[in-house]
């Protein structure tokens, strides 16, 4: 089971296909595989030290004559002579074969990760390390053919039969960059099971072993044609669960696995929430921090998936970035610092064709929203489309339709969508800005002149009119506070907080009172405080002329006082009483911006 890989198909790089197309590739987990992390560069060799898969499994080149598969030294390569090994070398390798000669059927499958060079000859400078996934199959007829390998299943359809392997897919990945994440096409590693592999080895390329390790749980190779008799009777699928396997397991420190899959947040005017996605070994144990937050543990699967959240309040500062800490038994902490940024949805993204025959032309619609509604940020259309203003980007005129849209926003949040394609107008859309308005008055009556200031999603002010009313338009959906402010006046509630989705919002109500007092005394002639007296105050206030009536009744000790006034002009009367009089008779009084005392009264009686 031994094979030579071509160098030329190194080059092509992916699957060459003859007389077959690929319907359909399995998902699983993700894409496929899942990452391998590569490590630092070797200087003798040029090739990475080692590549850890997310088990946190390390392996080195595999040069062991006793377990693993690699050309020999060149003797006349000086290179070769001091790297150990000729054109082509591994770091890991699995290959399953199946072949019934007597149904003219074969089937290979080889998955590696590989070192070779550009040109086959050991070169310095010319080093090209990959993952592979190799499919070759030579088939009896003309089928639909389901293969299913440890990494996901194929679906090819072959249409016509020759000489050699009608099924022939490679995807050979390069490897860029040291101390980098490659996705490959194969990953985690397998590992032999039976028999066990040698010690410090993950295999022996020598001999067929089962082997595990399979993130799709599908630990073998497998090929059924609905039609088509491979040589267990016609649409029976035809298997093996052995695999010439070679892996050299790394003898140095790894460090603990660690991939940050996401970190972003979402936050109104009253708080919001961090949310941290990242992947490592299972038995891994993961801890987050951050300005304002030490060491939280990230909550695990078990399967080497982990996520935490933090929750704020507002006036909570964002961190410049977080950092997310693997720790793992036998290996040194990985520490991966990454900047958070908010999440950016496109809900709309149409071209509405307007042209007719050969003059196509049509106008395209962007809406977009960010899971920041404090901001200030800023929404952007890739491709030099423009700035979302309000969430809403409307470009005119293009001469075609593109297949999908990027917008990302100032905040480091992106998101891509496709473009839905409208042949006819659509209905007028829902009104994408809104209206907030409200009514504050005083003693019942509006009032005039209050400064209303807004402030969350967007900011803007405005004063109410002669009936107390206030309006602001042209609101996008998001959060606002509202507060009121006027001079020597309370208001109640101080402020409102209110969040437009997709309608008005009406009857954000205040009501205002004055912070200002009036006061004084009645006395008789002997200097005696005179209570259980009437006194009346009428007047008006300074802003909006609104009448004010109010009566109180003095205390055992002839005090008074008249409270909750704002600045305006007031008259004090005491109320007439039969056989006495008092001077002065009454007092007008002004309020300026201060409580006003020592508005006092003498009660004469008479005779």
């Amino acid at each position: 089971m031994k094979k030579r890989l071509s160098i030329l198909t190194l080059l092509l790089a992916f699957a060459m296909l003859i007389s077959i197309s690929v319907v359909s590739e399995a998902v699983c987990p993700e894409n496929g595989v899942t990452p391998l992390t590569v490590g630092p560069q070797n200087p003798n060799n040029g090739f990475p030290v080692w590549f850890q898969d997310t088990n946190g499994i390390g392996v080195e080149l595999c040069l062991d004559t006793n377990f693993c598969f690699f050309d020999p030294v060149d003797p006349l390569n000086p290179f070769s002579v001091q790297i150990g090994f000729g054109p082509e070398a591994f770091w890991w390798s699995a290959e399953a074969a199946i072949d019934n000669p007597a149904v003219g059927f074969s089937a290979l499958l080889v998955m590696a990760v590989e070192a070779a060079f550009v040109n086959e000859n050991p070169v310095d400078g010319e080093q090209f390390p990959f993952t592979r996934l190799r499919i070759r199959v030579d088939v009896p007829s003309p089928g639909t053919y389901t293969i299913t390998h440890p990494y996901g299943t194929e679906v090819f359809i072959v249409t016509a039969v020759g000489q050699g392997n009608e099924i022939n897919m490679s995807r050979d990945i390069p490897v860029v960059g040291f101390d980098t994440i490659h996705n490959g096409a194969v990953g985690p590693l397998l590992i032999a099971v039976n028999p066990a592999p040698p010690t410090g080895f993950l295999g022996d390329f020598n001999i067929d072993q089962t082997v595990t390790g399979s993130p799709c749980d599908t630990n073998f190779f497998s090929i059924q044609a609905p039609t088509v008799d491979l040589g267990s009777g016609a649409g029976v699928a035809v298997s093996t669960d052995q695999f010439a396997l070679q892996g050299k397991v790394f003898t140095g420190v790894l460090p603990a696995p660690l991939q940050v899959q996401r970190a972003t947040y979402s936050r109104t005017t009253t708080g919001g929430q961090i949310d941290v996605f990242a992947t490592s070994a299972p038995d891994a144990t993961l801890t987050l921090s951050g300005t304002g937050f030490v060491n939280k543990t990230m909550t695990g699967d078990g399967a080497g998936n982990f996520y935490t959240n933090v929750m704020f309040t507002s006036g909570f500062t964002l961190p410049a970035f977080i950092t997310v800490t693997a720790t793992k038994v036998g290996n040194t902490d990985t520490v991966i610092n990454k900047v958070l940024s908010d999440i950016v949805t496109i809900t709309l993204a149409n071209y509405t064709i307007t042209g007719t025959g050969g003059n196509l032309s049509g106008n395209l619609e962007i809406r977009a929203t960010s899971s920041d509604l404090v901001g200030p940020l800023t929404l952007t259309a890739g491709g030099g489309l423009g700035t979302l203003t309000s969430g809403v980007l409307i470009v005119p005129s293009l001469s075609i339709p593109l297949s999908s849209v990027t917008v990302s926003s100032s905040m480091g949040g992106i998101d891509t969508e496709p473009v839905s394609i409208l042949t006819v107008p659509p209905l007028p859309p829902p009104p994408t800005t809104f209206a907030l308005s409200g009514t504050i008055t005083f003693g019942g009556i509006g009032l005039q002149g209050v400064t209303v200031a807004l402030s969350g999603f967007a900011s803007a002010t405005t004063i109410t009119g002669p009936g107390g009313t206030y309006t602001f338009s042209n609101l996008s959906p998001g959060n606002y506070i509202i507060t009121p402010f006027l001079q020597s006046y309370a208001f109640t509630p101080t402020s409102a907080n209110r969040t437009i989705t997709n309608a008005n919002i009406t009857g954000v109500d205040f009501t205002a009172t004055g912070i200002h007092s009036i006061s004084g005394n009645i006395r008789n002639d002997l200097g005696t405080g005179v209570g259980n007296r009437t006194i009346n105050l009428s007047g008006t206030t300074a802003v909006g002329s609104i009448s004010v009536l109010r009566s109180v009744v003095t205390n055992a000790a002839g005090g008074y006082v008249f409270t909750g006034l704002p600045n305006g002009t007031y008259t004090i009367t005491p109320a007439p009483i039969a056989g006495t009089t008092y001077v002065p008779a009454s007092i007008t009084v002004l309020i300026n911006n201060a409580n006003v005392f020592g508005q006092d009264f003498r009660a004469r009686r008479t005779r």
